[in-house]
């Protein structure tokens, strides 16, 4: 594969490199929320390589190839971020929301999972799903993948489940009479289709998940607590996260003292190409409770 150079114009998966950096950076707390947001944006309007390298230059670069006619070479991790406030992850700051009544997990260290998961497979997707990428583009989710989600679910109609992945993003939405659904996805280079889904249960849509009662940081501090939540549980250290569902068809598991039509948030663990691994963690949707733990 050619060096790429400084002149060039980023591709989409250069974006997603740079957008990688910019995500470890702030799980290990190097950029400030705000900070954070206009790199993100600013990946986005890039016209050229060397517009990103201006903004992973204070970053670790980790695997990232350096550029022709770059200066190269890890920066140096000092970020200051804004002016005024502290370089702490968004994530570190809604921690504190996850660990009301878990006191299990109080020591869980924001980044490890991402870290320390970086080249773990992506099993395969619900059944039913096609079009989602390739293997070999596959990893763990983030929280971009999170953040990206929820826009997704405040553009469509509202849907009666949520499934968020590093490769798509999979809603339910109810047809009109309320007996079957639309599978609306979104897959990782922007494509949107919509095909019909089947019949739910008893032909009557479970309630909807709601676009507003739905935080990116909240969420994306769930995926990141739910390992040692699991291995408190399970005993065991689980495999990295690969996705994760809201729904509130949930009346079967009878969760006590949570309204029927109240959504969970269920983290799902991926499995090796061995089939060994799996298992889940389920949440409320404002992380204040661990409802379920299965292997």
């Amino acid at each position: 594969m050619s060096t790429p150079r400084l002149s060039e114009r980023p591709s989409f998966a250069q974006r997603d490199a740079y957008r990688d950096v910019l995500s470890d950076g702030f799980a290990q707390g190097r950029l400030a929320d705000e900070d954070f947001d206009v790199r993100l944006q600013l990946v986005h309007e890039a016209d050229r390589l060397s517009d990103l390298e201006s903004l992973i230059s204070d970053l670790p670069r980790g695997d990232l190839p350096v550029p022709v006619g770059s200066a190269g070479g890890p920066g140096s991790g000092a970020g200051a971020g804004v002016a005024g406030m502290p370089a702490l992850s968004r994530g570190s700051k809604v921690l504190a929301l996850v660990l009301v009544g878990i006191p299990l997990v109080a020591g869980v260290c924001l980044g490890a999972v991402t870290g320390a998961a970086r080249n773990a497979q992506q099993p395969a997707s619900d059944a039913g799903i096609v079009g989602v990428v390739d293997a070999e583009e596959s990893e763990v989710l983030e929280y971009r993948d999170v953040a990206r989600g929820v826009e997704f679910v405040a553009q469509q109609d509202a849907p009666t489940t949520v499934r968020m992945s590093p490769g798509m993003v999979h809603l339910e939405v109810p047809t009109e009479d309320g007996t079957a659904y639309d599978s609306v996805v979104l897959l990782r280079d922007g494509r949107v289709s919509s095909d019909p889904g089947t019949v739910y249960a008893d032909e009557e849509a479970p309630p909807l998940v709601d676009a507003d009662d739905l935080d990116a940081d909240v969420l994306a501090a769930i995926v990141m607590a739910a390992p040692q939540v699991y291995e408190e549980h399970v005993g065991e250290v689980p495999l990295p996260v690969d996705r994760l569902s809201i729904s509130a068809d949930h009346v079967d598991d009878g969760y006590a003292g949570l309204d029927a039509e109240e959504p969970v948030v269920t983290v799902w663990f991926s499995t090796d190409e061995y089939g060994a691994g799996g298992g889940r963690v389920v949440y409320a949707l404002d992380g204040s409770r661990v409802l379920e733990v299965t292997e």
